[in-house]
């Protein structure tokens, strides 16, 4: 009876946690696509692009929010050991990271999904990202999510 409680609830948490119970964008939201390569003891305001125009910017628009669901982190060459060490967050003009932002480590890749965007960012803010002198190769860092006149989720 135990071990058919423990699938029941293990069913019961795969079904909550599924891709389709992910909040969804609001009407009119725009998706977006980040991408850029920090260097070992760099930091940069990471590139993004918008999906409806293809247009690139660096700082979120007037008058839309970025929500970031998505960072992928991955080595920027063939590398077959060592680590990554930085931070991606806000750049909002005090000093970095602005919060909330992410720590990461990363062995050979790291990847983040989050159901409701971790990182929302306000109008003239920036995604930026920062490896630290102790790492041991350059990252490519890719993020996504979708741009909103709707701050609220």
């Amino acid at each position: 009876m135990a071990f058919k409680s423990g699938l029941i609830g293990l069913a019961a948490t795969i079904l909550f946690l599924s891709p389709q119970n992910t909040l969804g964008a609001p009407d009119g939201a725009i998706p977006f696509y980040c991408f850029d390569i920090a260097s070992t003891d760099s930091s940069a305001n990471v590139d993004c692009w918008r999906a409806d125009t293809g247009s690139k910017f660096t700082t979120v628009p007037t008058g839309l929010h970025m929500h970031v669901t998505d960072m992928y982190f991955y080595p920027n060459s063939l590398v077959t050991s060592g680590v990554a060490r930085g931070f991606i967050g806000r750049d909002d003009g005090d000093p970095f990271p602005g919060r909330p932002s992410i720590d990461f480590l990363a062995d050979l890749t790291q990847k983040f999904h989050f159901n409701t965007p971790y990182i929302i960012l306000n109008p003239g803010q920036s995604l930026k990202i920062r490896n630290d002198s102790s790492s041991d190769f350059a990252v490519d860092v890719f993020a996504s999510g979708y741009l909103s006149s709707d701050v609220s989720l």
